[in-house]
């Protein structure tokens, strides 16, 4: 999330606190942001972040693309 937004994680710009996955009513991950996360993103003309999320029983990983 934080390179999507162009940020270093905590102190630089955003804290973990800030940004928030939760499932819409299909149960599709969407990214709210909150606090310095949504004030970065504000601007830098970011509108939307989507992000996709997998994992095994051993390794999970992310991926976030933040756009206007």
């Amino acid at each position: 999330m934080f390179k999507s937004l162009g940020v270093k994680s905590k102190g630089a710009s955003a804290a973990m606190k800030d940004i928030e996955i939760v499932n819409d009513d299909a149960g599709v991950p969407t990214v709210r942001l909150h606090g310095e996360a949504k004030a970065r993103a504000a601007e830098k003309g970011i509108s939307k972040v989507l992000v996709s999320l997998s994992h095994s029983e051993t390794v999970a990983i992310a991926f976030a693309q933040a756009s206007s």
